[in-house]
């Protein structure tokens, strides 16, 4: 495996942990919003009863646009440079890894093995934190 493809598997790997905690803030804060929408409803008809055909409608849209708002999320990805800085940033490296990542895009196949180890010296993966 060459270096190009441990890169860019390492940070596809980056990216997924970064989208699934993304993810998980932003549905719980999206839910706890949703939510307080059922609950307003339920307590004006506590006050003014509703019809059941009109509950029914409110609750089928709000349901519709609850679940347009989770794929909505869902679908949204970070692209490998967002993980790469965002390595970088919390890591300290100084745009080592968003450098790696460019070199393995801008230079493409014509990469030898080893061609990183060679620009980027051990340090760059041996750092401690």
């Amino acid at each position: 495996m060459s270096d190009k493809d441990t890169i860019i598997r390492w940070l596809e790997r980056v990216e997924r942990r970064i989208r699934a905690n993304r993810l998980f803030q932003e549905l719980t804060l999206g839910l706890t919003l949703f939510l307080t929408f059922p609950l307003a409803l339920k307590i004006w008809d506590l006050f003014y009863p509703l019809r059941g055909r009109t509950i029914t409608i409110v609750v089928g849209v709000w349901m519709v646009s609850f679940a347009a708002y989770f794929v909505w999320r869902l679908l949204q990805k970070e692209t490998l440079g967002q993980a790469a800085a965002s390595v970088d940033r919390r890591a300290g490296l100084h745009d080592e890894i968003k450098t790696a990542l460019w070199f393995t895009e801008a230079l493409g196949r014509s990469i030898r093995n080893g061609f990183f180890l060679a620009v980027f010296p051990a340090r760059f993966i041996l750092r401690p934190r």
